[in-house]
């Protein structure tokens, strides 16, 4: 755990915010929702977001889950506003949020060490699912109620309700050869390289997993699992029922689910997620590896990050105390969704319309935000941009410092003059 501050550190800014154009800014900034509609072949648009609720969901996950929703009101309105009127499909847009109940647990006890084998217990498994359901149901209502877009939510079991997503799932075990180079746990053992595939011990109130697959043995279309406590289970990759018990690691789950959703023949799908999952790991595990990277459309919120560049992380950091300077400095209320809820005033409504500025002017979008900069959003102080300077500040003075700095220079010069000419007249 960190040691307590002994003082805080001040950084200084001129409260100017300038978004200069580069890559996806610059390519984008006048054709955001028009280049996303282009993907939507369907009358069905759907943006998914997924997460893992292990905890009330922080400012990081707000602004991710808020950009879905942006997107999708934007979306709706670009293509309502072109509909051909004949046509009697309505255009359908929603968000689709997906619960990742598999997850770790973040209970200590549900993590142990068993003759050189790491176990684990998901969420599902110590039925803490359940337990952190209710801020992401009062945020989603929330979001629904401010871009009046509906929306949905779906855990790991409906999805493999699907025999759709039962195939996907058994297809990519099947290429474990092929994909394993990428997808190593880095638990390589004398059987060979380990996939990210796990599978929860069976036996009542068990619910161990070996985390890193350690001791799992493939045969065929056979897995066997060892539970370091009641030993051997198998699943059977021809046996629907047996595939819905495996559980995946994050970039084998972003595989088979990004491969589900494309298959789908009446909804056209659009990913949300944080910019951390952006650039190589999304490139070495995501786009080399799906079936048809042409047809994948992923959109990267911005990412919320401390006063040195890092994430905002929901993790042991968080739940450790990594942030205290955000308590001494009243900005821990963004470590939870309850903390900006209870926040004085319309901390939230403001939340949710700067992400839609966001969307609505791309130019701002494709960057991180820092909590100190979404602090203000949120507090209700103005925030410049060079662009969107007061209209009764004259643009030539470019910032109010320099507006006093030019009237200074300028009283100074009519003060020489006048000298001078009190002096001439002397003489």
């Amino acid at each position: 755990m960190p040691k307590p501050l002994s003082q805080l550190h001040t950084t200084h800014h001129d409260g100017l915010v300038h978004h200069p154009l580069g890559s996806a800014s610059y390519v984008f900034r006048d054709s955001f929702i028009p280049y996303l509609s282009s993907y939507c072949k369907q009358k069905t648009i759907k943006l998914r977001v997924g997460t893992q609720p292990n905890g009330s969901p922080h400012i990081g996950t707000v602004v991710t889950f808020a950009t879905a929703f942006a997107i999708a009101r934007r979306l709706r309105e670009y293509l309502s506003a072109g509909k051909n009127h004949d046509d009697d499909d309505e255009i359908s847009v929603s968000v689709c949020v997906h619960f990742v109940d598999t997850a770790p647990s973040t209970f200590e006890t549900a993590r142990e060490v068993i003759d050189g084998v790491t176990y684990q217990k998901s969420l599902r498994s110590t039925r803490e699912f359940g337990t952190h359901i209710s801020p992401f149901s009062q945020l989603l209502d929330e979001l629904s109620s401010a871009f009046e877009v509906p929306h949905e939510v779906l855990t790991q079991d409906e999805l493999l309700d699907d025999r759709r997503m039962v195939g996907v799932v058994r297809d990519v075990v099947l290429q474990r050869d092929a994909l394993s180079p990428a997808f190593d746990t880095g638990a390589e053992t004398e059987a060979g390289r380990k996939f990210g595939i796990r599978s929860q011990c069976p036996v009542k109130d068990c619910g161990r997993a070996d985390k890193w697959g350690q001791r799992t043995v493939y045969d065929g279309t056979v897995i066997t699992f060892f539970c370091g406590i009641h030993g051997a289970y198998t699943v059977d990759l021809h046996a629907d029922e047996d595939v819905k018990r495996l559980e995946f690691n994050t970039p084998l789950r972003t595989l088979i689910r990004t491969e589900y959703f494309l298959a789908d023949p009446k909804v056209s799908w659009i990913q949300v997620t944080g910019a951390d999952y952006a650039g190589f790991y999304q490139e070495q595990l995501l786009w080399r590896h799906v079936s048809d990277p042409k047809a994948v459309l992923i959109v990267y919120a911005p990412l919320v990050v401390d006063w040195a560049g890092s994430k905002i992380s929901k993790s042991l950091y968080v739940r450790h105390g990594a942030y205290e300077y955000l308590r001494r400095t009243d900005m821990d209320y963004m470590l939870s969704f309850e903390g900006l809820m209870a926040r004085r005033g319309s901390a939230i409504s403001r939340l949710f319309d700067e992400v839609l500025h966001w969307i609505d002017k791309p130019e701002t979008f494709f960057r991180s935000y820092s909590v100190v900069y979404l602090h203000r959003i949120m507090s209700g102080n103005e925030v410049l941009a060079p662009e969107r300077e007061p209209k009764n500040s004259p643009r030539w003075f470019g910032s109010t410092l320099a507006g006093i700095h030019l009237w200074a220079v300028v009283a100074l010069v009519f003060l020489m003059g006048v000298l001078q000419r009190i002096s001439t007249s002397v003489v």
